[in-house]
């Protein structure tokens, strides 16, 4: 039975390379591909004993991303069963996150589950009367037992449950045929090589993290280097010295990313670094401001950071993960948002996501389907041999994903071949004659000071009249003053509202996006706060809310 090309290092694992997990105490961890390798088919042997069957779904619960959890997960694939990795219930913050795990868990019906002992308790606390099937340790799985031969392979590699920013997550059905050809797209389009290394922080619930930062590098034998999401955020440095003191080449991150190093690194701890080897970081996983990128470069530019290194990308679910890349080496670019800017607004540079990878391509198309010019911003369309088959809780036609292409709900126009993504058409709303993205807005207030996981910004309709929200977290009343004057600014034409509330209340997904829809929907039902008319501040003391704004006015909202 042949086995499949991304297990086939469960068998004739490199020998001289491995991962390397950081600690607590500074040092790190290192486990070679041959350990890590017997441990997996350990683990499905395990995994076989307590009655997984071939095409079963097991869901794997992500906390740290240990031995034992990359033991689990390909142990999982090597037993023949198909892959689910959900966030642990610690991380998942606000009432409506677990709701959405126990609608996942509903959708996926697994025939078991595998979470550390850390995290068992909490599974079954949370899954309740809905768990019927047994919660399994990984070490336990992966402790002295048979190691079994390779099952054949599951139809599906992956099930991933999307990030959910606008909707409720789905699964999304990932054949291995698709996971292998994104793989593999990915690795050609960074040019990765024997001698690379890879580094990152990513949670490993996310696509980013477990297809671009795990399974990539696995696959292909080389070095990996793993700190843990907690970790990067109170300290970044241990991560950034992969870099500038070891040897690792390639990292991928969203914008979060670039900014907490900004902020949390001090110039005086990069004395003795050297970014010359890094050769590529991909950004990601929403819209990225070219400001940002430029911040970065000249932080570690000095460091011999080459700029060509920023490769920003665009990809989702639906495609496994990447579908357009900078090519390496090549200096990223950005464009002015195109269109009419309109009263008040000031025209804005757009980052540019890259060329199709692997056998992608990409259209953008408008409200019927139709291929627009280069310039002209529309629906961004893609196809190719990566993306999914549908949904667990729908046929291949389900939503926007077909079996052939996937109109992907993103606004976006082409240049030169190359995508430039502008937003969510579920975030923007027409004002004036001119489409307004909730992404440009926050971007307005993150260059005035404001923090970016404590503001939010939502924008719809109400009556036909365009309607803009911000809610910040804990906000200066100074702070709160200037963003009222931005969102009048940017949102010229708009009813605007800034609502100053506690820390905690914008929701987000596992990836750390805002679920602005939820937000959108608490406004229009009256949850955020209690509205008065214009020119007035109310207050509600029950959820401690404060509406800043003065251009509400009751027949509108």
């Amino acid at each position: 039975m042949p086995i499949r090309p991304s297990l086939r290092w469960l068998e004739e694992p490199a020998p001289g390379s491995g991962i390397r997990h950081y600690c607590p105490d500074g040092r790190w961890d290192f486990r070679s591909y041959p350990e890590l390798a017997l441990r997996a088919r350990r683990a499905a042997g395990g995994l076989v004993r307590a009655g997984v069957r071939r095409d079963d779904r097991v869901m794997v619960v992500s906390g740290a991303t240990t031995p034992d959890f990359v033991a689990a997960f390909y142990g999982v694939l090597w037993a023949g069963a198909t892959v689910s990795v959900l966030a642990p219930p610690l991380s998942l913050q606000g009432p409506g996150h677990a709701g959405q795990v126990l609608a996942a868990v509903s959708a996926l019906e697994p025939t078991a589950v595998v979470a550390g002992r850390n995290l068992r308790e909490h599974v079954v606390q949370l899954l309740g009367d809905m768990l019927t099937v047994p919660v399994l340790c990984p070490g336990e799985l992966t402790g002295d037992g048979d190691a079994v031969t390779a099952r054949p392979s599951a139809e599906l590699a992956l099930i991933q449950f999307t990030s959910g920013t606008s909707n409720r997550p789905k699964g999304v059905r990932i054949p291995f045929d698709a996971l292998e050809a994104n793989t593999a797209a990915i690795r050609d389009w960074l040019q990765v090589g024997p001698a690379d290394e890879w580094a990152t922080w990513l949670p490993m619930h996310h696509d980013m993290g477990l297809v671009g930062c795990l399974i990539s590098p696995v696959t292909a034998g080389n070095g990996l280097w793993l700190t843990e999401p907690a970790q990067f955020v109170r300290d970044p440095l241990p991560y950034l010295r992969c870099f500038g003191a070891a040897s690792a080449t390639i990292t991928a991150m969203p914008g979060f990313g670039l900014d907490r190093i900004i902020r949390k690194v001090p110039r005086e701890a990069l004395g003795g670094l050297d970014f010359s080897g890094w050769r590529a970081i991909v950004v990601g996983a929403e819209r990225i401001d070219p400001q940002l990128l430029r911040r970065f470069e000249e932080l570690l530019a000095p460091y011999g950071l080459d700029p060509a290194a920023l490769t920003p990308a665009y990809g989702l679910a639906e495609a496994t993960l990447a579908v357009t890349g900078v090519p390496v080496r090549r200096r990223w670019v950005d464009a002015q948002m195109p269109g009419p800017a309109g009263a008040g607004a000031e025209p804005r540079g757009v980052l540019g996501c890259g060329l199709p990878v692997g056998d992608f391509a990409v259209r953008v198309v408008d409200d019927v389907g139709t291929p627009l010019p280069e310039g002209v911003p529309g629906e961004v369309e893609v196809s190719g041999s990566s993306l999914a088959d549908g949904y667990l809780d729908g046929p291949v036609g389900a939503a926007q994903l077909r079996e052939d292409a996937m109109l992907t709900g993103d606004a976006g126009f082409l240049l030169d071949g190359e995508l430039y993504v502008l937003g969510r058409l579920g975030d923007s709303v027409k004002v004036r004659g001119r489409s307004v993205f909730a992404e440009d807005v926050e971007s307005v207030l993150r260059e005035a000071g404001g923090a970016p996981h404590r503001l939010a910004v939502v924008l719809g309709e109400r009556a036909g009249a365009p309607v803009a929200v911000v809610v910040l977290e804990e906000p200066d009343q100074r702070w709160v003053d200037r963003a009222v004057s931005l969102l009048r600014g940017a949102c010229a034409g708009a009813a605007v509202a800034v609502l100053a509330a506690p820390a905690g209340t914008i929701p987000q997904t596992t990836s750390g996006k805002s679920r602005r829809r939820e937000l959108w929907h608490a406004f229009m039902s009256g949850e955020l706060g209690a509205w008065r008319a214009r020119g007035t501040s109310a207050t509600n003391g029950s959820l401690g809310f404060k509406l800043m704004g003065d251009r509400i006015h009751n027949a509108a909202i």
